[in-house]
């Protein structure tokens, strides 16, 4: 199995523990949560339901949450020990939960066919491209029909000032990718998207308050025009295919 930071970073526990407060605490943070949520709630009312769905890198739980919120069954996935600990104490004993797995990603201990949909969110864009492509391939084996993925879009601002941190200061990695291609590599890995939604910005931590409403009432037009191709984020609904390129 390949090696890459993100496969270690969130072993740590004072990482795990402080996962949330770092992200999802300040004013910014709440509406990244907000803005992360209504995409995904948006594409999976767009599924089947009842569903068993398996939420991959689930995290601290966020979306295993809204998942049993929207009437699925689910099952929690991850690498680290410790975000999973925090998972189930949020999640409690929720009765369509249907349990813990600690895996990888890029080998999963399922059966194929084993889910009605895969959700991985805040995940594809820390793997480098030959991990990720992988990871497609054995979401596509254990997903019934549906997966729901996002990716960073390498033509937004955002991406491009990162890039440019990344240069400076060597920050973590971060693996986005443009439209076009993912489309491309979508396909390759025998999936085919049927629905998106595009939040044009996503704050950065600094940005002064002032600006937020700005950035709301610009989402609210991005994810509708041409200007959705500048999103920083694709949410994106996949329909598994009969077959595969690779």
């Amino acid at each position: 199995m390949a090696n890459y930071k993100a496969k270690t970073t969130y072993q740590d526990k004072r990482v795990a523990e402080s996962y949330d407060e770092v992200r999802f605490t300040s004013v910014h943070g709440k509406y990244l949560d907000e803005l992360e949520k209504q995409a995904i709630r948006h594409l999976m009312r767009r599924v089947d339901k009842p569903s068993l769905v398996l939420d991959l890198a689930s995290g601290t739980g966020r979306f295993a949450k809204l998942a049993l919120d929207e009437g699925n069954c689910v099952v929690a996935a991850d690498i680290s020990l410790e975000l999973l600990k925090i998972s189930s104490q949020r999640l409690g004993n929720h009765q369509d939960l249907k349990g813990f797995v600690l895996c990888e990603a890029e080998k999963l201990p399922f059966k194929d066919n084993a889910f009605d949909c895969v959700i991985a969110i805040r995940f594809m864009g820390m793997l480098p491209p030959p991990v990720r492509q992988n990871i497609l391939l054995e979401t596509r084996r254990v997903s019934r029909k549906w997966a729901i993925l996002n990716f960073p879009n390498s033509l937004s601002a955002i991406a491009f000032l990162k890039l440019i941190w990344k240069l400076k200061r060597q920050s973590p990695e971060y693996y986005s990718t443009s439209p076009w291609a993912l489309k491309k590599e979508l396909s390759a890995c025998g999936f085919e998207i049927t629905k998106r939604c595009q939040p044009l910005l996503v704050p950065p931590r600094r940005l002064p308050k002032l600006f937020l409403g700005m950035i709301k009432a610009i989402n609210r037009l991005g994810s509708w025009s041409p200007l959705g191709y500048f999103s920083e984020q694709y949410f994106v609904l996949l329909e598994k295919r009969d077959s595969c390129e690779l």
